[in-house]
């Protein structure tokens, strides 16, 4: 069976220090009623996302096009 490399992480520093900052954002507008019900939704699912992706190094989405923002070499 072929060495499947479906979580190689591809997600630099600097990218998931800005997609924490944006849930840190997303948390405070909601927690402050800043934003509607709807508009709190989205922001909470863009919220888990970005922080599990952040967490995890990973982005589904830089890995189906084959993009990632980490340097060359530093691939784990």
């Amino acid at each position: 069976m072929a060495h499947l490399k479906i979580m190689r992480k591809n997600l630099g520093p600097i990218d998931s220090i800005i997609r924490l900052s944006l849930t840190v954002i997303f948390t405070l507008l909601y927690l402050f009623n800043i934003v509607n019900t709807s508009t709190a939704l989205v922001l909470l699912i863009f919220g888990i996302i970005f922080f599990t992706s952040s967490l995890t190094k990973f982005c589904p989405i830089y890995h189906l096009f084959g993009f990632s923002s980490l340097r060359n070499g530093r691939n784990a």
